[in-house]
């Protein structure tokens, strides 16, 4: 259980760099290699904003209609 463990927290890593190959996941799990060295704190997942992540222009009358024509389809019954 404690080899589950280890390797579902190591390939969970908030650093994609620190995650391991599906190989040597594989290793761990069959107890071929040893379990893997877990720092004592995790380390912390910073998210940027939405608004950083979609950096794309956009059309803004394009996007004005979309939401207009979206909002107007939610509510009405016809």
């Amino acid at each position: 259980m404690e080899c589950l463990i280890s390797v579902g927290l190591w390939c969970t890593n908030a650093e994609p760099g620190l995650r391991p190959s599906i190989m040597e996941a594989r290793s761990v799990l069959c107890m071929e290699a040893m379990l893997p060295f877990l720092p004592l704190k995790p380390p912390v997942p910073a998210y940027l904003p939405q608004d950083t992540v979609l950096s794309r222009p956009s059309d803004d009358s394009t996007s004005s209609s979309r939401a207009t024509t979206n909002s107007n389809s939610v509510g009405s019954k016809s």
